[in-house]
């Protein structure tokens, strides 16, 4: 995803500086192109710089407009000591004509793009197919409507962890003032090699919005995945969800800022999605004071279904803190069938259960409802009781 959103900007770039009249033709073009190029190669600060290899190939197209082709294209993103990573898209080639909208843009990337750290390539993407489409407004300088697919990727990062995708398609516009739109994935799969954890992403999709642009963007998410089940018998087979169906927002998201954490979380070369970019999106939770609003969730583990709902918020000088209403099921008719007859991780199974069954409310069905606290000091509170080690602090 992270490769995807960097090569909309660096579009948004070329297009921007290039801004073709009709009536020039292709040598006049290349020059005020190149000329345009000067001041994006230079360091934007936060942003990083535009990187690419002479000579750039423009030919006169005939419907109209011109042919652009870039042999190496790349993007250098700062990262934390003034060292620098490098987004190598390799080569790029688009197609540009006018019509009554603006200008429409066409094209792809190469099947390769590489992010390169250290001197080393820390992760390559491999991209059987792939589509750019958008419209140009030369009089607003920017893309009234923007799509990027990308179907059948493969993600190979130096740290041996892997990630596939079947397809990850962006679809953004532009209207006056404001800006909408989505990144959708299908069928993701996940290695992570330190732990040997695999993950399903069966269909994600986050949301964003804007409006106006110099405001606070919103984000919001649907998300369907599952893991594989614990290899240890006892609590982590009792609590450690194998599926999850998650819907809600964030708010106020900068996700442009987010966007910039995506290349320090990979520069080890691994797997930037979980913890290490989480550790980085965090602060800038709290520096806005974002609410995570859970609209709708599901986790299922081996033996038990969860439902839950609720709001959080990430103060700006203190721990998150949130309140949620949850329903659980299977606990009784799982303490059942482990009295019945001995396990492996019968005891520690047999503890995190009877937590879990002295905390909830009956609710007459067979259920267990819960209001679920998150204290300011990280502790997490089952019907006002705590839940000791039972669940992870946020």
């Amino acid at each position: 995803m992270w490769y995807a959103m960097r090569l909309l900007i660096l579009l948004a770039v070329l297009i921007g500086i290039s801004q073709p009249a009709q009536a020039e033709d292709a040598a006049s073009f290349k020059a005020n192109l190149q000329q345009g190029l000067v001041p994006w190669s230079a360091s934007l600060p936060g942003e990083g710089r535009l990187s690419y290899a002479e000579p750039i190939e423009v030919r006169a197209n005939p419907s109209g407009g011109f042919v652009v082709k870039f042999s190496e294209l790349a993007w250098l993103t700062p990262l934390p000591g003034g060292n620098w990573a490098t987004i190598d898209f390799g080569p790029t080639e688009l197609l540009m004509v006018p019509g009554r909208e603006g200008w429409a843009v066409s094209g792809h990337v190469s099947t390769l793009v590489r992010f390169v750290a250290d001197g080393q390539v820390k992760a390559a993407a491999k991209i059987t197919r792939n589509r750019i489409d958008g419209i140009w407004n030369p009089q607003r300088g920017a893309f009234t409507k923007l799509k990027l697919d990308l179907f059948e990727v493969g993600v190979e990062f130096a740290s041996g962890d892997i990630l596939t995708l079947a397809s990850l398609k962006l679809n953004a516009t532009s209207p006056s003032e404001s800006f909408q739109g989505f990144v959708e994935m299908a069928d993701v799969h996940g290695y992570r090699a330190k732990d040997r954890t695999q993950i399903v992403i069966e269909q994600g999709r986050l949301d964003l919005g804007q409006k106006p642009l110099a405001g606070n963007g919103r984000l919001s998410f649907s998300w369907r995945h599952q893991s594989p089940p614990p290899r240890d018998p006892g609590a982590p087979q009792e609590i450690n969800p194998v599926r999850v169906n998650l819907k809600g927002s964030l708010a106020p998201f900068d996700w442009r800022s987010v966007l910039k954490e995506i290349g320090p979380a990979a520069a080890d070369g691994s797997n930037p999605l979980g913890k290490a970019l989480w550790s980085r999106v965090q602060p800038h939770l709290h520096r806005q004071n974002a609410k995570l609003s859970i609209s709708e969730a599901q986790a299922q583990s081996v033996h038990l279904t969860a439902k839950i709902k609720g709001d959080g918020v990430f103060p700006p000088s203190a721990p998150p803190t949130g309140s949620f209403l949850g329903k659980l099921n299977g606990v009784t008719e799982r303490l059942k069938s482990l009295s019945s007859g001995g396990s492996a991780g019968l005891l520690s199974s047999m503890a995190v259960l009877g937590v879990l069954g002295a905390t909830g409310q009956p609710d007459g069905k067979g259920g267990l409802d819960y209001k679920v606290d998150i204290a300011p000091d990280g502790q997490i509170l089952l019907n006002g009781k705590k839940a000791g080690g039972l669940l992870p602090r946020l």
